[in-house]
């Protein structure tokens, strides 16, 4: 029988070191680091991603197909996972170590920071579980618990820095927090404690079940405060915080109500869930649904389009309309109607635009998202070519916008035909391609679009 390991090691830690090199969404953190701005927030962000990159190439190359008897025996797991998940431990730990010297300068703590241990049993559990049965009823283990392995390195990075910071004469106290409409088991929790005395490594006080919103802060005693899930260093929180999470304010421009003027409103939002930075106006029953899809729906699109900083979801008196994206913030507004099929039903009944559900409005956003991406880099590549992003964008639909014009050219209601009203408007009216290029991304999701030459042209403006 061959052996199998050694070939299946090298694929996977080729691609795992390919994916981690070649990271959008790592490249960013990373250039937030070099420029000192970094927090436990995108340590967060990046072990996550790390953890799904990883995941990604088992899944790449791992299958009952190529293990004997369909099979990862232990002494295969043992030398095909132990090493790559140590990987993931190194890239995560430099990447928390780096954000904790910043924290610490910023705070005014002369002290390095702390590098945790491995933590060996994690991955001895995941060897054990992934070899106990067929790789058909194990293939699991090698998805979401290699994220959480992945996350829980910064945890343990957190610990180790508190602990540290206690045996050097700091006083440190871990602050937990309900998040609201938490559980009796929760509620029992909420308080202040010393750390180590009162919340030693391993206590109720950092554990948390799932779907769980609360919040354990780290305060090393300067009235700075970190919270210990999103990573997040904020100033210390007053005891009247709203229990839905953290409060900020947000501007946004919109037009006014059977108006052309644009007006700019001050809202007030709630933090949902910290690792996708999803930000809830209300607490609603509706916007608690969407919320939920978001979670779901949203890191299903993140290999594509990358990933937005911030995700807002809002009344629909506020939000004015179905969804939008921010270039300059990077962030998704969110109609929190977008779950309730009579409110999708009422907004894309007459064809306006070329989804047809909210799984398509994300997708078309998100489109304008890779656009825009798209821009900037072609603007950053070439120097001092543009002067704007405006002039690189331009540039960067020439070939499309010269094909447009010459169906306009032959049929004034090309655009209408081929992908939708909503892309006629945008282009006769304004002369912008955002709308076209982002319905026409999603009929080509769909399979719906006519023009195979348009399809090529959109591809490769969002190549």
């Amino acid at each position: 029988m061959n052996d199998v390991a050694p070939e299946l090691l090298e694929t996977i830690t080729n691609e795992f070191e390919d994916l981690i090199k070649n990271d959008e969404v790592l490249f960013g953190i990373r250039r937030k680091i070099k420029a000192g701005k970094a927090t436990y927030q995108d340590a967060n962000r990046a072990s996550i991603r790390i953890g799904e990159l990883l995941s990604k190439a088992y899944q790449s190359h791992l299958s009952s197909d190529v293990l004997p008897d369909g099979t990862m025996y232990y002494n295969i797991a043992k030398r095909v996972l132990e090493p790559t998940l140590k990987r993931d431990f190194d890239e995560v730990s430099g990447i928390c170590q780096d954000v904790q010297q910043l924290l610490n300068q910023k705070a005014n703590i002369g002290i390095k920071a702390v590098a945790a241990d491995l933590n060996q049993d994690r991955i001895d559990g995941i060897i054990d579980k992934v070899s106990s049965a067929p790789y058909k009823k194990t293939q699991w283990i090698t998805k979401e618990p290699v994220v959480n392995f992945s996350q829980s390195i910064v945890d343990d990075h957190i610990k180790a820095n508190a602990d540290f910071h206690a045996k050097s004469g700091l006083s440190p106290k871990i602050v937990r927090r309900s998040s609201g409409k938490c559980c009796e088991w929760c509620s029992k929790l909420v308080g202040t404690y010393r750390y180590p005395e009162e919340a030693p490594d391993g206590s109720d006080v950092w554990r948390r079940h799932n779907n769980c919103r609360c919040t354990v802060d780290y305060d090393p005693g300067d009235g700075k405060v970190q919270d210990v899930w999103s990573k997040k260093w904020k100033e210390e929180i007053p005891d009247e915080l709203d229990e839905m999470g953290l409060v900020k304010s947000i501007k946004m421009d919109r037009f006014k109500k059977n108006s052309k003027e644009i007006e700019t409103t001050n809202i007030k939002v709630h933090l949902a869930n910290q690792n996708l930075n999803i930000y809830q106006q209300t607490n609603s029953h509706q916007s608690q649904q969407t919320v939920e899809y978001l979670k779901r729906e949203l890191p299903k699109y993140y290999d594509r389009f990358g990933r937005v900083d911030e995700v807002y979801v809002l009344k629909p008196k506020d939000m004015r309309g179905i969804a939008a994206y921010d270039n300059k913030r990077n962030s998704l507004f969110i109609n929190e109607e977008i779950t309730n099929p009579k409110f999708i039903k009422d907004q894309l009944s007459d064809g306006y635009f070329a989804a047809n559900s909210a799984d398509d409005i994300l997708y078309h956003e998100l489109s304008h998202k890779l656009h825009w991406d798209n821009a900037k880099r072609l603007m950053k590549s070439n120097g001092s070519k543009y002067d704007t992003i405006e002039s690189a964008k331009m540039s960067l639909e020439s070939n499309l916008r010269s094909y447009i014009k010459q169906q306009l050219a032959m049929d004034p209601f090309y655009l209408q035909k081929v992908i939708s009203l909503n892309a006629h408007k945008g282009m006769t009216r304004w002369n912008k391609l955002n709308e076209a290029i982002a319905d026409a991304n999603v009929l080509i999701k769909n399979g719906n679009i006519p023009d195979p030459i348009l399809q090529g042209l959109i591809e490769e403006i969002l190549s």
